[in-house]
């Protein structure tokens, strides 16, 4: 979705993202703002990148 709205075939307003963390005891949710380029607004907390040949490895899985 994110990479929709980049490349201009979403709009960002059209997009709601949620962010969900656990907080002593007690859900906390989120709304985070997608700018123009499909980037998140304080990006996402605890989301670590995903190495890029596992990723490869990955789609090359799925096409299989």
């Amino acid at each position: 979705m994110l990479t929709n709205v980049a490349l201009g075939k979403i709009n960002p307003k059209e997009l709601a993202v949620y962010y969900f963390e656990l907080e002593k005891g007690y859900t906390k949710v989120t709304k985070l703002k997608v700018d123009d380029k499909g980037r998140l607004s304080g990006g996402l907390k605890g989301f670590f990148e995903t190495d890029l040949k596992e990723f490869e490895r990955f789609l090359g899985a799925k096409k299989a």
